[in-house]
């Protein structure tokens, strides 16, 4: 008998790097164990991803990329304009509505991710009676005007909305969606690729010096991420050394600091493969968030190599980081230097670090998830 088909819709996914896009990949090749997953997105958003085919196949995935027409429009600079959702989502939601009513009766759940997707979410239920959830990846403040009234009449009619924190989940609750219907799910990471080694023969691979105090930067180089805080505290504690590991707009600025100041080392976009060598070479891991992210997905991965992490205090990235893990901070360079040096003064045990992360952000989370689609 052939088997159903889970469907994962999502604005942007792989080639694309990012938190997001990351979990998505993760998520896909769990549910691809028990039932046949097609995968609807874009083409990448970010140039320097290359040109991905149109439709990619293995033997129960299935990856179609829509063509972004007028990607220019949408995308200067490297950076994300508000016009995209204009340019791009008649085409999505067409060709998505399309594929329903032609494969609709082998689907077995519509799985979409972001905001955005919620009115194509509602529409799909309707159309076809599937199961639809709803996946929000960031920190949501509702509000009362025309769009808002349209997500929250979306969000209603989706079968579940899942949310990253306990914070999202009550921002959610006081927006009018039902409480039943709002779940919490969390990252994972695969723990046997990001797992503690010896400091001392990373930082020899990397070339970093064994005697240095690192802070590590792992993220899009966007304003919303904080990296610029980082500049200053930089200059107030010349004794530390910097490494910024990412890509983005802000490619230039981080690029331009490094080469002024010896301390501060722009080292650009790592494969997922080597990020454990970069956690296991640091001493730290900063989060200095000037918004309000979902949870961020960095943290779980430091953790799970047995690496402290300095967090901002916005959005969930607070619930992610228990005390004796890290520091939670105002994000603004004379906290997070406060907060550095208390953190290389102090001792967190990297086995005990590590075991929190086995306990909470293991496949257990994909398992929840998986429960809710099927």
């Amino acid at each position: 008998m052939a088997r159903e088909t889970v469907v994962e819709i999502a604005m942007t996914y792989l080639p694309d790097i990012g938190g997001g896009e990351t979990h998505l990949r993760d998520l896909i090749e769990y549910i691809s164990r028990f039932y046949k997953t097609v995968v609807i997105t874009m083409k990448p958003y970010q140039a320097n991803r290359g040109n991905p085919p149109i439709v990619e196949r293995t033997k129960m995935i299935t990856v179609i990329r829509l063509p972004r027409p007028l990607r220019y429009l949408a995308f200067r600079d490297s950076e994300w304009r508000p016009s995209a959702a204009l340019i791009y989502m008649p085409l999505f939601f067409s060709y998505i509505t399309l594929w329903s009513v032609v494969k609709g009766k082998e689907v077995k759940s519509f799985h979409m991710h972001g905001l955005l997707l919620t009115p194509l979410c509602a529409f799909l239920k309707i159309l076809t009676g599937k199961r639809c959830i709803i996946s929000v990846h960031f920190t949501f403040r509702g509000g009362d005007g025309i769009l808002y009234k349209v997500l929250r009449w979306s969000l209603t009619k989706a079968d579940y909305v899942l949310v990253l924190s306990n914070l999202e989940k009550e921002n959610m609750i006081k927006f009018g969606i039902p409480k039943e219907k709002v779940k919490r799910f969390t990252y994972w990471v695969d723990l046997n690729t990001f797992k503690p080694i010896d400091k001392n023969a990373a930082r020899e691979k990397l070339r970093i010096n064994r005697s240095s105090f690192v802070v590590l930067f792992v993220g899009r180089l966007i304003e919303e991420k904080g990296v610029k805080l980082l500049f200053e505290v930089a200059k107030n504690i010349k004794e530390f050394e910097f490494y910024i590991v990412g890509d983005g707009p802000l490619r230039g600025d981080v690029k331009r600091f490094a080469e002024e100041n010896d301390n501060f080392h722009f080292v650009g976009p790592v494969n997922n493969q080597s990020l454990p060598l970069w956690y296991n070479a640091s001493d730290v891991l900063v989060v200095p968030s000037i918004s309000e992210e979902g949870f961020g997905r960095v943290i779980i991965e430091a953790l799970a190599c047995g690496v402290p992490v300095l967090g901002s205090n916005l959005g969930g990235i607070p619930e992610a980081i228990k005390s004796d893990m890290g520091i939670i901070v105002d994000p603004n360079p004379q906290d997070i230097t406060r907060a550095l040096r208390e953190i290389a003064n102090s001792q967190y045990d990297r086995f005990k670090i590590r075991k929190y992360a086995e306990e909470q952000f293991g496949l257990k989370n994909a398992e929840e998830i998986m429960q809710l689609i099927s």
